[in-house]
């Protein structure tokens, strides 16, 4: 029994001293050959001015002016109207479209992630309020039909409460 316990004793012993001594004794995790604790070289000490930065004075929102007649709106409504006469028995599709170009040879490049509606057109009638963001002065209105053998209608409109085709 008493050689059991000593037995115990050696091999809990012997199993501390191995685990602190693969630990390298603490510090930052491993041992260096350089005999400067494991941490890396530092960089040479050098004095470079700090720039200066000027004193602002923060404002509070009572001191914050705008600009008269700045509206504090983020969107703007619009009021569509399509009157398709010609086209009252034909099924159709309108799309309104926010980011768009017309290339050298006045065709339309359409950004279709930008379309802000689409929607059907009944009986060759629209009427729909959009709601866009302020800072759009202009969208392009697409009419597609159904029967293909009939040119899409295309038309860039500029932001106004009313518009009209």
């Amino acid at each position: 029994m008493k050689n059991l316990k000593l037995s115990m004793s050696l091999i809990v012993g012997l199993s501390l001293s191995l685990g602190l001594a693969g630990c390298g004794g603490g510090g930052s995790g491993g041992s260096s050959a350089s005999g400067n604790g494991g941490q890396p070289p530092s960089a040479p000490a050098t004095s470079t001015p700090e720039p200066s930065t000027p004193s602002v004075t923060p404002l509070t929102t009572a001191e914050i002016e705008a600009p008269e007649g700045l509206a504090f709106t983020s969107a703007f409504a619009m009021d569509l109207s399509v009157n398709l006469d010609q086209f009252q028995q034909q099924k159709a599709y309108i799309s309104v479209y926010s980011d768009y170009r017309q290339t050298e040879n006045n065709q339309w490049q359409i950004n279709y992630n930008s379309r802000v509606l689409g929607s059907s057109v009944n009986n060759g009638v629209f009427n729909k309020a959009l709601t866009l963001p302020q800072h759009l002065e202009k969208v392009l209105v697409q009419v597609w039909f159904y029967d293909t053998s009939i040119e899409p209608i295309t038309r860039e409109v500029t932001v106004a409460e009313q518009v009209s085709l």
